[in-house]
């Protein structure tokens, strides 16, 4: 266990991180290294105010406008689209809520108890709240963020008995400013390799180079399916996937590009279309931009 005055060593990695004015912020206004990040004092007037502040609203308006960083690296904005560069590490979130077996003065002996577990810990320290912990590790797949996520929950769970947040595995989650007087920190830790998949496909991570290619890629595809006016659509099937892979990539703003390429069938209707691309939305899990690519290049149209 270490005091967080620690001085870095010019020798340990420096992953780079965003940050962000306050919880609402789209876009960061800085970035900065994550160790120097978790190693500075100066939240800790803030913190301390609200850890001691009973006022339910007063407290939600403290946390929503402290400073907050994307733990798992450098965004333009926030949310998985806004990546540029994983830097390899991820945060998993312990709440007291879920652990209420454990007691306050218990969080140091389970921060000492993680840190003999797992090498591939690098920080523990207390949340906002003063009761419970976030964690970080490395991982060693940093394209593979959510299924490191889960298989690190399942162990968690399995060789301690607590129970981590599994609504954070957000690649872009944003982490709110905090403080402890006594951490655990090992900034030489070990990428933890072990990897859990979920039971839907995981949305891969795509740093923001790739998610402009892609884009760019699909608006030539349209564009020469609209200058050749060639339905891709006359399967049903074909047009039902189609639609499902713009719904899982670009959610409710993939309707004008499935409009753009159905309104060369015989068959088109636009109110059809408004209906048939809510339904895709509801069921598009497991159907990538991919299967798009593949439909046109069936009907002679590519990405040069």
């Amino acid at each position: 266990m270490q005091n967080v005055n620690t001085n870095i060593d010019g020798r340990i990695p420096q992953p780079f991180i965003s940050v962000f004015e306050n919880m609402y912020a789209k876009e960061p206004y800085s970035k900065t290294l994550l160790w120097k990040w978790l190693l500075t004092t100066k939240f800790r007037d803030e913190v301390t105010e609200y850890r001691t502040c009973e006022n339910i609203t007063s407290r939600k308006y403290m946390k929503g406008n402290m400073r907050c960083v994307t733990i798992s690296g450098e965004f333009s904005t926030r949310g998985v689209r806004g990546l540029i560069k994983h830097n390899g590490y991820i945060c998993i979130d312990i709440d007291g809520e879920e652990n209420s077996h454990i007691r306050w003065s218990e969080w140091v002996l389970q921060k000492i108890k993680l840190g003999e577990i797992y090498p591939s810990l690098c920080y523990a320290g207390l949340s906002i709240s003063g009761k419970g912990l976030f964690l970080i590790f490395r991982i060693k797949y940093p394209s593979r963020h959510k299924e490191h996520f889960n298989a690190l929950i399942a162990d968690i769970k399995e060789s301690t008995g607590l129970i981590a947040d599994n609504k954070c595995g957000d690649v872009g989650r944003l982490r709110v400013a905090s403080y402890d007087d006594l951490i655990y920190f090992n900034p030489w830790a070990t990428p933890y390799g072990k990897i859990k998949k979920e039971l839907k496909a995981p949305t891969p991570i795509r740093d923001a180079k790739q998610m402009d290619y892609t884009d760019k890629k699909v608006l030539e595809l349209v564009r020469k399916i609209a200058n050749r006016r060639i339905d891709i659509t006359e399967s049903y099937a074909d047009w039902f996937r189609c639609g499902q892979a713009f719904a899982n990539e670009y959610g409710k703003e993939g309707l004008g590009k499935f409009h753009l390429i159905s309104m060369y069938s015989d068959k088109y209707d636009p109110w059809e279309c408004d209906r048939q691309f809510n339904s895709c939305l509801k069921c598009c899990k497991f159907v990538t931009i991919k299967t798009f690519f593949y439909i046109c290049k069936k009907h002679g149209v590519t990405f040069n």
